[in-house]
C-alpha cells in the first residue's frame, strides 16, 4: 500500500512544474494524427516525417526536429511545419507548443476543414493565417480564433542559436 502511494505521488509530482502548461484536461482538443509538411523542400522529400508523432505523444522527453539549416529562416523557404488532424471540427482558442530550449523563434497557425497534409501542395492551401507568434520561448501559447478540423503549425523562424540550426517540438496541445 505504501509503495502504491509513493508511486502515485511520484507520478503526480513529476508533472507539477507551474511554468509548463498542462498536457491534458477537459479543454484539450483531441488530435487524431500528425504529419510533417515541407512543400518547399529540395533534395530528399520530407522533414523527419517519421518522428512527427513524437510531438503529440504526451511525452515531453520526445519530439519532432526540423532538419538543420544554415540560417534561422531556412534559406529560401517560407517555412516548414506540422499538420495536425483533429478528432472533429471544433472551435479553437489556442495552440501551446513546448520546445527543447528554443529562444526567439516564430510561427504562424492556419486552420482548415477537410484538408489532409497529403492533399496540400502549399501552405496557402490551408487558408489564411489565424494566429502568429514572434519572439517565442521554450513554452509558447499562440492564440487562435477559428473553427476547423485541421491545424497547421508553420515555423517561419527557427530562433537564435548556432548554425546549423534546428527546432525541436516536444509537445503540442490545442484548446
Amino acid at each position: 500500500m505504501i509503495a502504491i502511494a509513493i508511486l502515485g505521488w511520484t507520478l503526480v509530482s513529476a508533472g507539477t512544474d507551474d511554468d509548463e502548461p498542462p498536457l491534458t484536461g477537459t479543454d484539450v482538443i483531441g488530435i487524431r494524427s500528425i504529419a510533417a509538411f515541407d512543400p518547399e523542400g529540395t533534395g530528399t522529400p520530407g522533414e523527419h516525417d517519421d518522428r512527427a508523432p513524437a510531438a503529440i505523444d504526451l511525452d515531453p522527453a520526445t519530439g519532432w526536429p526540423t532538419e538543420r539549416y544554415e540560417d534561422r529562416r531556412m534559406g529560401e523557404k517560407s517555412g516548414v511545419g506540422l499538420v495536425l488532424t483533429l478528432d472533429g471540427t471544433t472551435d479553437l482558442e489556442s495552440i501551446t507548443v513546448r520546445t527543447d530550449d528554443a529562444d526567439d523563434w516564430a510561427a504562424e497557425v492556419r486552420v482548415a476543414t477537410g484538408l489532409a497534409a497529403a492533399d496540400a501542395t502549399s501552405i496557402g492551401d490551408f487558408g489564411p493565417i489565424r494566429g502568429v507568434g514572434n519572439g517565442l520561448e521554450q513554452n509558447a501559447e499562440i492564440p487562435i480564433a477559428a473553427r476547423g478540423d485541421t491545424v497547421v503549425l508553420w515555423l517561419t523562424d527557427l530562433g537564435a542559436g548556432p548554425t546549423p540550426i534546428r527546432l525541436l517540438i516536444n509537445e503540442i496541445t490545442i484548446r
